[in-house]
């Protein structure tokens, strides 16, 4: 009886499968879509592709701004007051200055020529420049930048790419959102990728420093210059680059990384918005436009605002690495080390030395890096995502 119950129940009430929890309700807490970012999308000749056009770019558009500067930090100090000048004369060791005196051409030394006269700031400099050498001056040095910036920064970026995804995919999921974590796997990513670059591009930068260095007077073509080059001297000024590179990529990335989290609600580097919709090809494509024009904006506005504050940080360092780098800079034993020299900038300069150069730094360093990390992630994003909708039949 039981039985011929129970089978008429089966079949007067229809069978409904037992209702499958939701994400937002299951056990294992709020689950967010599934992960369709460049880091699963974009390959490693995206990211090289992308880190490619924004070397280019940048070293293109920023060389005339890393020319003034590096003219304001190499020219000599303003000329002495003839009482200090004659002090000077009766005291030779009061002197403490490590550059060799200038060597006058005769035997009396003429007044400065305009091309040697001391420039007072950014705007000055760059005047000058024009009138005296002409436009393309502004790009000299742009060879070696381009042969030192398109490997740099495609080692550089896919290299702290890499690092920090492998950091953050050891570490605990709740170890993600986490502050410390969120600033120390940028900070230590970045510093050691900088420094593993900058140990490779040394003998690169030493020439585009001369280069830049250089003014009509004291012209030297660039073939002499490599030519000068030996495996003593080819790095040079390494040590003071790291002091400047590595503290600065550091700050860089570490700023980045918090900047654009705070723009976006939490999403890092490579980390963008949820899938492109299913949909006809013309629709898919509008959508990976919008969402590569987007992360570019984002990724600038994160990059040029990270710059700033550590080029700022970092500044004396890179005093000390253009002076030591540059023609005139014959320091050796005690003196060319990166602190000693520090000291002597204060102590004959006065502390507004180390600042130096700061304003076309900025000016370079800002939207250098905003550009680079814009084109590294929009250009990045935007290739994985049509790849992603090829493979969907989305696109042809």
């Amino acid at each position: 009886m039981g039985l011929l119950l129970e089978n008429a129940l089966s079949e007067e009430l229809p069978h409904h499968p037992p209702p499958r929890p939701s994400p937002s309700t299951s056990h294992s807490g709020p689950r967010s879509s599934p992960p369709s970012s460049p880091t699963t999308t974009a390959n490693d000749t995206d990211k090289m592709l992308a880190a490619s056009i924004g070397a280019v770019l940048t070293s293109l558009t920023m060389t005339p701004f890393d020319v003034v500067k590096t003219r304001l930090q190499t020219q000599a100090p303003p000329r002495p007051s003839p009482l200090s000048s004659l002090a000077r004369a009766t005291n030779p060791a009061s002197s403490t200055s490590p550059w060799p005196p200038p060597v006058p051409s005769t035997s009396s030394a003429p007044p400065p020529r305009p091309a040697q006269r001391h420039l007072t700031g950014f705007l000055d400099a760059l005047t000058h420049i024009l009138r005296a050498e002409g436009p393309a001056a502004l790009w000299r040095g742009t060879a070696p930048a381009l042969a030192m910036s398109v490997p740099g920064q495609v080692g550089y970026m896919v290299g702290y790419d890499a690092l920090r995804r492998t950091a953050l995919r050891h570490l605990a999921a709740s170890d993600h959102a986490h502050s410390a974590a969120q600033v120390a796997v940028p900070l230590v990513a970045g510093s050691a990728s900088r420094a593993a670059v900058a140990v490779a591009l040394s003998p690169f930068e030493l020439v585009r420093t001369r280069l830049q260095a250089q003014t009509r007077s004291t012209r030297v073509p660039l073939a002499a210059l490599v030519a000068e080059l030996r495996w003593s001297t080819a790095w040079r000024g390494l040590s003071s680059t790291l002091w400047r590179d590595v503290p600065f990529s550091g700050v860089y990335w570490a700023g980045y990384e918090a900047i654009k989290r705070a723009l976006t609600g939490g999403r890092g580097m490579g980390e963008q918005h949820g899938a492109i919709p299913a949909g006809s090809g013309r629709r898919t494509a509008a959508a990976s436009n919008d969402g590569a024009r987007g992360e570019f904006a984002t990724a600038f506005v994160s990059g040029a605002g990270s710059g700033m504050i550590a080029a700022t940080l970092t500044n004396p360092f890179d005093v000390v690495k253009t002076r030591r780098q540059a023609p005139s800079a014959s320091t050796k034993g005690d003196e060319a080390r990166t602190l000693a020299l520090l000291r002597h900038i204060v102590r004959n300069e006065g502390w507004a030395a180390l600042w130096s150069g700061l304003t076309p730094r900025l000016a370079k360093v800002g939207p250098a890096c905003g550009l680079m990390i814009g084109c590294y992630e929009g250009i990045s994003g935007w290739r994985g995502a049509q790849r992603a909708a090829t493979e969907r039949g989305e696109l042809e």
